[in-house]
């Protein structure tokens, strides 16, 4: 109140279910090989519904690389970068709480 009655603006801000801080915000993944627990389709799903992003290529704006059988180019573009691998068991974890 005594911020109020010194002239302080006070605004509030209602926040809708998707605004809120998800698990995963900001993070950029990236996904290498083939994935034997789950399609391509569905790792992005869960990635996306945890507010995270997928790209197709690796950057120095990737945050994770999941690793998947037989990968390609994007292990050692990753590991130059210093971008952090995980397993496929790893994402799973990660996904999954």
């Amino acid at each position: 109140d005594s911020l109020i009655n010194a002239g302080v603006k006070v605004e509030e801000i209602v926040l809708e279910e998707d605004d809120q801080a998800k698990p995963h915000s900001g993070k950029t993944f990236v996904i290498t090989g083939v994935l034997e627990s789950m399609s391509r389709s569905e790792a992005k799903e869960r990635i996306t519904t945890l507010g995270g992003k997928i790209s197709s290529a690796v950057s120095k704006n990737t945050d994770y690389l999941v690793l998947g059988k037989n990968p390609g180019s994007k292990a050692t573009k990753a590991e130059e970068l210093g971008i952090v691998v995980i397993s496929e068991s790893d994402f799973k974890n990660m996904v999954e709480r």
